[in-house]
């Protein structure tokens, strides 16, 4: 726990520096890349660094201090959520032992799902009573990392449902990892569109903590955040 209490901090650090107030709030989703291509970083302990460092923005910014995640390749997954008790092994535990792994890349499954499970329809009136529970959604804006290490082959059913997405309260950091794709079609949509934004890790082992947030909490995201 002491290494998620340390990576907090150091958002902490970058958001002072951004100016943004303690009082602002989000939930944070993250949605990870397990095509084939994506193997090799999940076995060498890159992508538990990142997931490790991603919890740290949930813990700063959602009031339960937790992390919503998914994982996709050509089909998309919800997977169980991360909370501060997972910190350090939840790729072993929860992704390395996913019963589908390791297919293509398709982007629009998963941002399906993560649609759906922000922004659908929540159970009112009789229904809720029928199935006897209370269901509130929160009203946080939506701050989604999603990470790929390639171009995906759904461009124009994504891009359709990017433009539907600004219609909702919700920010898509694309981030690249790896360094077999040009991130052509990622970029694309950062350049469009005003909710969304990518980052280029293309070497994650060799960014810092520090880099890390300094870019995924850049000044386009900061701008969209403050004024929600």
């Amino acid at each position: 726990m002491n290494g998620l209490v340390d990576l907090t901090k150091k958002v902490d650090v970058i958001l002072t520096k951004r100016g943004v107030r303690p009082d602002v709030k989000a939930q944070v989703g993250f949605a990870v890349d397990i095509s084939g291509s994506m193997k090799y970083l999940y076995q060498d302990g890159t992508m538990q660094n990142i997931v490790n460092r991603i919890q740290a923005l949930a813990n700063r910014f959602d009031d339960n201090a937790t992390l919503d995640m998914w994982a996709f390749h050509s089909k998309g997954f919800e997977l169980e959520a991360a909370v501060p008790s997972m910190f350090g092994s939840y790729v072993n535990d929860y992704i390395m032992t996913h019963r589908d792994l390791w297919g293509g890349t398709s982007f629009e499954p998963v941002t399906n799902l993560i649609k759906d499970h922000y922004f659908g329809a929540t159970a009112t009136g009789w229904f809720k009573s029928l199935i006897g529970k209370k269901e509130e959604k929160s009203t946080d804006p939506v701050y989604l990392i999603f990470l790929t290490d390639g171009d995906n082959d759904d461009e124009r059913v994504m891009t359709q449902l990017i433009t539907e997405l600004g219609n909702e309260n919700i920010y898509i950091q694309f981030v690249g990892v790896g360094t077999g794709s040009s991130f052509r079609y990622v970029k694309k949509q950062r350049d469009i569109f005003n909710h969304v934004g990518f980052v280029d890790f293309s070497n994650p082992t060799s960014v810092t903590d520090e880099k890390m947030y300094e870019d995924l909490l850049n000044e386009k995201f900061i701008n969209w955040i403050t004024k929600r």
